[in-house]
């Protein structure tokens, strides 16, 4: 019995539309803080840095954020700044008081789609997403320039389908490539 070609047509488009992804996988992760100080520039032993296990080739795909920064002595607002990325560095620098010269304390939240901004970015083998906070310019040599008071940051994942819906997806093409074939070795004969 020869099934029609739009049932291996129906095959295909269902394995696409529903893709099995890691049940252990979340859509979000969110990392709650308060009183992170921030040292010196990018890399400065001093700054405080984390890691998180998230999950192999996981996509951050957004950022959601509600934080409170503020600055020591005359370190400007503006210099403050947090960099998430993968194990080899790709990734994102997200400074939230953009544009404030001068000291203080601000409160930012919002969100930003970074798949539409194409900022993007797909966790590495060792599934880790590490922060680091840190000042763009170093006003006070040795000590925190500034100090995230309180915040939460939310990421969103995408996570990676399992191998099960790569293999669905080659049986629905190879039933379709098979029901072409024969069609046209009908036709022939």
């Amino acid at each position: 019995m020869r099934l029609p070609s739009f049932v291996a047509a129906a095959a295909v488009l269902a394995a696409l539309a529903t893709p099995a992804v890691a049940a252990s996988t979340p859509t979000s992760f969110v990392v709650d803080f308060g009183n992170i100080a921030s040292f010196g520039e990018k890399g400065d032993a001093d700054n405080t840095t984390l890691s998180f296990a998230i999950g192999a080739g996981v996509r951050i795909v957004g950022l959601t954020w509600d934080v409170e920064v503020s600055t020591v002595g005359d370190s400007w607002l503006d210099e403050i700044s947090l960099d998430f990325t993968n194990t080899l560095g790709a990734g994102v620098q997200f400074s939230p008081a953009l544009g404030l010269y001068g000291p203080g304390t601000h409160s930012s939240s919002g969100s930003v789609d970074l798949l539409n901004a194409g900022q993007s970015f797909a966790l590495g083998g060792d599934g880790r997403l590490h922060l680091e906070f840190y000042e763009s310019y170093d006003d006070i040599a040795g000590a925190a320039d500034a100090r995230w008071t309180s915040g939460s940051l939310s990421f969103q994942l995408a996570p990676v389908p399992e191998p099960s819906t790569y293999a669905m997806l080659g049986l629905g093409l190879l039933a379709v490539a098979s029901t072409t074939y024969r069609r046209r070795r009908s036709k022939t004969d």
